[in-house]
């Protein structure tokens, strides 16, 4: 069963902060696969001064500590959390710094996918329709270096915002970031706090066209309308895991409530009341099977916290 840990009065550490703090929340109401137990304390705040304080009083008290955004990519264990849970949800605006023919654009870590891409349509803007359909705010999406189509967000990223390991804020153009595939290359303590955009104009109806099109690719393709976290595992080095699961016959297998869909295998969903260890028994048999039929090891693209490996 899981206990809050009684050794930090939780209450005092966002007493001065403004924001919005939840006590023995149910992370389950938090992340898209509605999985997760409890919480010590998760907190939303409203300036970007209280998230950065209440990072740094968790470091200097060495409480555990997740920073996160609407919650996909994402795995927390049934048995809860039992620390602090940021969530980045009101940190949630845009901002035009110069209107040229190319546009900057300030974007907080908070802002999610389609806000910003409704953002973008309604004022004209192109370079963003390969995000259309991907369920993640802003400071995962690069995080993650998220893309599909051929699209990555590194590719119109200007610079990024971040806290690093010593707690400083420190900006970064996009040539200083160590992009990779699905990664930033900053350490897991580092925390995107915003990010500018350099942006062009277009023609409306041909960036709604393409942001339509993407988004009915997404839809036709992947379980976008049922509780997922995304893609479970990285895609290996020339080779789709959704494939390889696919050949290895793991297409609509299941454990307890989680199934391995039947429209894109590289996606868990949670047909009801799925646990993180029914996920987790569900990723090894499928990187056992993948493995056993192509020696080829996936590695997971969600990002699993405080839960073991059964």
């Amino acid at each position: 069963m899981y206990v809050t840990n009684t050794d930090y009065d939780y209450n005092s550490l966002v007493v001065d902060l403004k924001g919005r703090a939840y006590y023995d929340e149910p992370l389950r109401h938090h992340t898209t696969l509605r999985i997760g137990g409890t919480a010590s304390l998760y907190y939303e705040p409203e300036m970007l001064s209280s998230m950065i304080g209440l990072i740094k009083q968790a470091r200097e008290m060495e409480i555990p500590l997740c920073v996160m955004g609407g919650g996909s990519n994402l795995l927390f264990g049934d048995e809860g959390f039992d620390g602090i849970v940021i969530s980045t949800r009101r940190l949630n605006t845009l901002e035009w710094l110069l209107k040229e023919d190319v546009l900057t654009l300030r974007v907080t870590a908070g802002v999610s996918l389609s806000k910003l891409l409704s953002f973008a349509i309604k004022t004209s803007v192109a370079g963003l329709e390969g995000l259309a359909g991907i369920r993640v705010p802003l400071g995962g999406a690069i995080a993650g270096n998220a893309g599909s189509f051929g699209f990555e967000i590194k590719d119109v990223i200007k610079h990024i915002t971040f806290l690093n390991d010593a707690g400083e804020l420190t900006k970064l153009a996009r040539d200083q970031i160590p992009f990779a595939y699905r990664h930033c290359g900053l350490t897991q303590n580092s925390f995107i706090v915003e990010a500018n955009f350099e942006l062009l104009r277009g023609n409306p109806s041909e960036i709604e066209e393409r942001y339509n099109t993407c988004l009915l690719q997404k839809k036709r393709s992947q379980p976008v309308n049922e509780l997922s976290a995304g893609c479970v595992f990285r895609n290996p080095s020339g080779r789709f895991a959704g494939k390889l699961i696919d050949l290895s016959g793991c297409k609509g297998d299941r454990e307890g409530d989680i199934e391995v869909s039947s429209k894109h295998a590289n996606f868990f969903v949670n047909k009801g009341r799925g646990t993180a260890r029914d996920f987790i028994v569900l990723m090894e048999r499928v990187q056992s099977s993948v493995r056993d039929h192509f020696g080829i090891e996936l590695e997971p693209e969600i990002k699993i916290v405080n839960t073991s490996r059964i």
